[in-house]
């Protein structure tokens, strides 16, 4: 496509390690920005349940095991979902994807062709691995959200009612300590070349992610609103 078909929208990648609050920044951003939050591994898993192809079913286990879904299958996937939602009006805030180089090239590329690549964004939240650990072991879930994310504490124990929404408080499979270290093999092998594609295309930005939730929300809102001026909505550092 030589002219893109969709005007006036844009997307944001919140990228990062396991544990580097990516999933509660993107979720912070889709809500403030009226935009849909894209979660890969749950619009995978939507797919999974409607298809039953030997593709799709390898699929299942390499998410049980921490590794990534497949390359081919997840940008196959994505892209279709992120055509049909920008062509609703959407905007999209990515949670953690593009996941490989391979992803990056073919999604980064599609989006420049549908928005134009003033409209593409990616934040990368900065964070050390012991800092990743530590979160982690205390992380817990709404096991019908799990963009629903909450600290373990006197509050937030494993079995109480979900403080937002149905459900119930529980940890994650993958959070695991033994399935952390997986995950992050796979997140320095195969995420890490897909964020330095970012940077080499000028659409990524830095952000220390070990600050509070606050001020890392204030940090991203403060270079949000540099790179997109009038249309970064007044107010959206007012996380309410």
């Amino acid at each position: 496509m030589s002219t893109p078909p969709l005007k006036n929208q844009f997307v944001i990648s919140v990228m990062g390690p396991p544990g580097s609050g990516k999933g509660t920044q993107a979720y912070l951003l889709a809500k403030k920005l009226g935009a849909f939050h894209f979660i890969t591994s749950v619009e995978g898993k939507k797919y999974i349940a409607a298809h039953n192809d030997p593709e799709t079913k390898r699929q299942v286990a390499r998410y049980q095991e921490g590794l990534l879904f497949e390359s081919p299958w997840t940008l196959r996937v994505v892209k279709d979902r992120t055509q049909s939602i920008l062509e609703s009006g959407q905007d999209i805030v990515y949670d953690g994807s593009p996941r490989t180089l391979s992803e990056a090239e073919g999604l980064i590329l599609f989006l420049f062709q549908l928005l134009g690549r003033e409209c593409v964004m990616a934040i990368e939240l900065n964070v050390g691995e012991e800092e990743l650990k530590s979160r982690l072991l205390k992380r817990r879930v709404c096991d019908r959200n799990h963009s629903h994310v909450f600290i373990d504490s006197e509050h937030y124990k494993v079995g109480d009612p979900c403080p937002e929404g149905d459900g119930v408080l529980q940890k994650r499979d993958i959070d695991d300590p033994s399935v952390f270290k997986t995950r992050m093999e796979e997140f320095r092998n195969l995420t890490v070349p897909a964020i330095e594609f970012l940077r080499k295309e000028g659409v990524l930005t830095v952000i220390n992610g070990e600050e509070s939730i606050e001020n890392v929300w204030r940090d991203i809102d403060k270079e949000l609103a540099r790179r997109l001026g009038r249309r970064w909505p007044r107010g959206a550092h007012d996380n309410d």
